[in-house]
């Protein structure tokens, strides 16, 4: 249930950009670096009020997931079978991209989008639902690492290393 609402909020808050995107012809990279920061303000803004844990001595967190809701390690220390996840979403979407209709096309709208008008594909629809699908990937990322390593929802989950290598990528191009 946690993968699923973390996967479905993901989408949503993707669909923003998307639209954004879409309809106002705006940069993805920069609508969401911005609304990463608005995401992390929401999430504090929970774990400090609504969704604090009463027994949580005052740290800003969740109560803890139940056992059930946890996904257990392999070995010792963090890591995960939430690896394994990766790996099967990652050879799912390579198949879907490289062996599909709508992964040809989406590569077209992607590369050429010029090209797509003119062969008959909706741009608006691809790049909506590519970044929806992004976002919800985004967000299964997130669930899996708070059902892995910190098995609650807590100020501070994400270290920020991604936020950072993006604006690197960004910047280089």
């Amino acid at each position: 249930l946690i993968s699923i609402l973390g996967a479905a909020a993901g989408g949503i808050w993707a669909l923003i950009p998307a639209l954004m995107k879409a309809f106002a012809k705006t940069d993805e990279i920069v609508v969401t670096l911005m609304l990463n920061y608005v995401a992390i303000f929401w999430v504090d803004y929970l774990v400090y009020g609504p969704w604090k844990d009463p027994k949580g001595y005052g740290f800003p967190g969740t109560a803890p997931f139940p056992d059930q809701a946890r996904l257990p390690t392999l070995f010792k220390g963090e890591f995960h079978v939430g690896f394994f996840i990766a790996v099967a979403l990652a050879i799912v979407l390579y198949y879907v991209y490289k062996r599909t209709r709508w992964g040809m096309n989406s590569k077209i709208v992607g590369d050429n989008a010029q090209a797509a008008r003119y062969s008959g594909i909706s741009i608006i629809k691809y790049t909506i639902i590519a970044l929806v699908v992004s976002g919800a990937i985004a967000g299964l990322g997130g669930a899996v690492q708070m059902m892995g390593i910190q098995h609650r929802l807590q100020h501070g989950f994400s270290p920020g290393y991604g936020y950072t290598a993006i604006i690197v990528a960004w910047l280089a191009k």
